[in-house]
């Protein structure tokens, strides 16, 4: 396997990191969900029932605290295996 490879492996930490470090980091993605959020949430919560995947308003409210959490938790995640490498 790829992994095995001690090059490989090295290469794959690397991009674990620089993704860490560059793109996925959580303050970074809190910006974005947030944007974004803002920005759909006038279409959203004028969807009609029957016209909506969503069950509620408080469904579309809370996904932002969701996405947030979500992005914390897999940092930190990314963040513990690097550490035990």
């Amino acid at each position: 396997y790829l992994l095995d490879d001690e090059v490989c492996y090295q290469s794959y930490l690397d991009h674990i990191q620089n993704a860490l470090d560059t793109v996925f980091y959580p303050e970074r993605m809190e910006e974005i969900y947030t944007n974004y959020h803002e920005m759909i949430s006038p279409y959203v919560l004028a969807e009609t029932p029957g016209n909506t995947q969503l069950n509620n308003v408080s469904q579309f409210e809370n996904s932002l605290d969701d996405l947030i959490a979500q992005v914390n938790e897999r940092y930190q995640a990314g963040q513990s295996f690097l550490e035990s490498q």
